[in-house]
């Protein structure tokens, strides 16, 4: 007899199946956007500078998070590990990158 703890994760597998086959193409769209957003012109204004310096790290974030997603449907253990492996590396450093990006002078 099946409970309702075996349907729980009958249906995480096949969440898990489902995020395998979409995660990639989610990913790669991310970062074709975010290097669209970064590449653009940095505004001069002070506050249109804030919201585009915001929206590339919020681009960053989304790409962050589909990358977790992606290992967690693919069963990584990434957590298990050191910790920090290269894809949390280049994030990290294209976020500090962001963050240490001085403003342009007028």
């Amino acid at each position: 007899m099946e409970t309702s703890d075996d349907k729980a994760f009958a249906g995480l597998d096949a969440i898990r199946r489902q995020l395998t086959g979409r995660l990639p193409s989610l990913i790669a769209k991310a970062a074709a956007d975010h290097q669209e957003l970064a590449s653009a012109a940095a505004p001069s204004e002070a506050r249109d500078f804030a919201a585009h310096q915001g929206a590339c790290r919020a681009a960053l974030a989304h790409m962050e998070q589909l990358i977790k997603m992606a290992r967690w449907a693919e069963g990584s253990d990434f957590e298990a590990r050191d910790g920090c492996d290269n894809s949390e590396r280049l994030i990290a450093k294209a976020k500090a990158a962001i963050k240490d990006h001085p403003e342009e002078e007028e």
